[in-house]
Parts: structure tokens; C-alpha cells; sequence
């Protein structure tokens, strides 16, 4: 119950910045967006095949992928090493009576159930605009494992980027590990292209 308490008021919080959230939320649908165009080009015959890949699963990769880094994209590493660490208000989570993670971890699923708001919104559009180029699970198992994954996707990401932002205590350089992480995340997470199409 005091966690469901804590929640909701952070995403209170996060209420007030629902412009911010859709500006943000476009950012990270744009470029999906623009490499499903350049996959439509190399598909020109709708029949073809590339190592297993049709232009309807490229089509819902890139679609799913729009919901998937709403929900999974986590930014809390710049709250942690700036204000929590470089501003010191990491004391004030110290001497609360509940684990500062969780605390993080609350205050960031608000976020992210507000940017996947979003991204399911954008996706039923376009599912309903070009519902003949996208293919979805339909199975009950499928869709479970669909949820589980993702829900574990978040936590690991979650995860991850709280120990990238605790590095501000060793680091001096906040920023240059954290934009090297995203590099490399844009490029070895699928979100160019399909993690199949790269090299053995």
C-alpha cells in the first residue's frame, strides 16, 4: 500500500508535464519512424525477402519498437548524478524510511507508463491506417511473454542507468559516459536495424 501511495503521487508530479512528455515522445518516435521509411524503399516488392525478414514483420518491428522504447528507455541516470549526487539531495532519500532505489524506481515508472501511453496511442493510429503491413502476436502465451519480457526489459534498464548515474561519484565527467552508453545503446539495441542483420 505505501508503495501504490508513493506512485501516485509521483505521478502526480508527472502529470504536470504531459507537453513535455509528448515532445519527448516524438523524439524517440521520429527516428523509428524515418528508418521504417528506408526499409519500405529496400522492400519495394512487397513480396520480398531479406534473411527472413518480409515488409510486414519490418514494418511491426519498427512500429513495436516505437511502444517498446517509450517503455524502456530509461533517463533516470541524469537525475541521480545531477541533482542527487552533484546537488546533494541524495541525503534527503538517505534518511527516508524506504530504499532509495525504489524510490527512483517510482518516481520513473511514472514516466514511462505516461511516454507508453503515447506510444500505444500512436501505434493504434497507424495499426488502423496500415493494419495490411503489420503483424501481431495472437496467441494468449505470445502476449504474456510479450508483457513479461517487457516488464523485465524495464527493470534491467532501470537498473542499468541507476548505475550509470551512481558512476557520478567516481567520475567527474558525468556526461561523456552517459552519452557513450547511448550510443552504443542506439546501435547494438535494434534500434538501426534488426539485431539479425548484423554480422556474426
Amino acid at each position: 500500500m505505501k508503495f501504490i501511495k508513493i506512485f501516485l503521487l509521483y505521478f502526480q508530479h508527472v502529470m504536470n508535464f504531459r507537453s513535455r512528455i509528448f515532445i519527448w515522445f516524438l523524439t524517440s518516435f521520429l527516428n523509428p519512424l524515418s528508418l521504417m521509411i528506408f526499409w519500405v524503399a529496400v522492400f519495394k516488392d512487397k513480396e520480398a525477402v531479406l534473411s527472413g525478414w518480409s515488409l510486414s514483420s519490418i514494418t511491426s518491428y519498427y512500429f513495436l519498437l516505437i511502444i517498446a522504447a517509450s517503455f524502456l528507455i530509461v533517463h533516470i541516470e541524469e537525475d541521480v548524478a545531477i541533482r542527487d549526487i552533484r546537488e546533494g539531495q541524495l541525503v534527503s532519500h538517505i534518511i527516508k524510511p524506504m530504499s532509495y532505489f525504489w524510490m527512483k524506481f517510482l518516481s520513473e515508472l511514472g514516466w514511462r507508463i505516461m511516454q507508453g501511453f503515447f506510444g500505444v496511442l500512436i501505434f493504434i493510429v497507424f495499426y488502423v491506417l496500415f493494419s495490411r503491413f503489420i503483424s501481431l502476436p495472437n496467441t494468449f502465451l505470445e502476449i504474456f511473454s510479450a508483457i513479461l519480457i517487457i516488464s523485465l526489459a524495464f527493470f534491467i534498464s532501470f537498473t542499468f542507468k541507476m548505475i550509470v548515474g551512481l558512476t557520478a561519484f567516481w567520475f567527474v565527467d558525468f556526461w561523456g559516459l552517459q552519452q557513450i552508453i547511448e550510443v552504443i545503446i542506439i546501435i547494438l539495441a535494434g534500434f538501426i536495424m534488426p539485431i539479425e542483420f548484423f554480422p556474426d
